[in-house]
This record gives structure tokens, sequence and C-alpha cells, in this order.
């Protein structure tokens, strides 16, 4: 505390800040003029910005350089009169890095994608065209999925990526059967990409 205010730490997603101000800068000017009391206001205040950053739960990447920089200004800006108050960014998280869905490579069609995915008009040319393929040859390549990294916020706390990445698969399609019309159970082979 200082003149009966506490000074606040801000929280805001990944980061925290802090904001020292005084109601008063006439009485700091004052006490700054003495070296020892400005010495003493300057380790008071860093004390004071150390026990809230712990009542807040702040531990992960603080950087002590910016609050004593954020000290210092304060204690400057009111020792030449330029300003009663000073604010830095003193603490910064590690926002979680999202994953990539899996997909699925079309090697027979135009640009590699489905067929439920192109134009009309790519779509019946795609489907004017007869390939013949070869055993042992994949149609289509899967590409799996790649996970996220979770990230730490300023408390130290894990943080997963807001979702999962996706995995892709192919599903029944349709078509006469050995038995006649029917459906093709779901194509499980195919090419992964690792």
């Amino acid at each position: 505390m200082w003149q009966g205010r506490p000074l606040p730490c801000f929280i805001a997603g990944q980061a925290a800040a802090l904001r020292v101000k005084t109601p008063n800068p006439e009485m700091i000017w004052g006490l700054l003029e003495d070296f020892d009391l400005q010495r003493e206001l300057r380790a008071l205040l860093r004390r004071q910005v150390q026990a809230e950053l712990g009542c807040q739960g702040i531990s992960y990447g603080v950087d002590k350089d910016k609050i004593a920089q954020v000290t210092d200004t304060f204690v400057g800006q009111v020792q030449q009169g330029l300003g009663n108050m000073a604010t830095a960014r003193i603490d910064q998280g590690e926002p979680p890095a999202a994953g990539e869905d899996g997909s699925l490579q079309y090697v027979r069609n135009p640009q590699g994608t489905a067929l439920r995915l192109l134009s009309p008009a790519e779509q019946q040319q795609a489907l004017r065209q007869v390939h013949q393929v070869k055993k042992g040859e994949m149609p289509v390549l899967r590409h799996p999925p790649v996970a996220g990294k979770p990230g730490v916020d300023v408390r130290g706390e894990k943080v997963e990526p807001k979702r999962p990445p996706e995995d892709m698969g192919l599903q029944a399609i349709g078509g006469p059967t050995p038995r006649g019309r029917g459906w093709w159970p779901p194509l499980t082979r195919c090419a992964a990409r690792t």
C-alpha cells in the first residue's frame, strides 16, 4: 500500500500489466527531494509490486527489470513534475499453438480435392475420366493431424489449444456391390504421409 491505496496488477489473457499512480504528486514530489526517502520509496514500490504479484498468483515470465523500469519511470516523472502515473506490461505467458487438422489428398482429382468439393463443371469433367488403378497404388493420401502445443499463462497454469485437431477419414461410398445395389464398407486403407 502507498498513500492508503493498493498498487493494482491487471491481468488480461496472457499478460499482466503494472500501473503505479499517485493521486497526490505534490506530496510525493516533496518526499523525493530527500535522496534517502527517494531510495526507500523505490524499494517500497518494488516490494509492494512483488507482494501483489504473489497475491494474484502471477509467477510465470515476470520481468523484474520491467518492474524496476516502471517504478523508476514513476519516480522520475513525479520528481520532474511530468506526470503521476507509469504503466507497462511486466509479464507475458506463452499462448498455445493450434494443431493442424488431418486431410485427404485425392491424387487423381484436379487440385487433389474431394469430388464433392469441386465446382459443377470440374465434377462433370472428373466423372468423365476413367482411371485404372494398379494394385498397391493409392488414389488417396491421408495426412494425419498434427497435435497443437499447450501454452502457459502468467500464473504458470497450462493452457490447452482451443480445440484438438480433427482427423480425416474416408466415408462409405454408394454404388453397386457384388450382390447388387448397396453401400460399400468404409474405406480403411489409404497411404499415410508422415
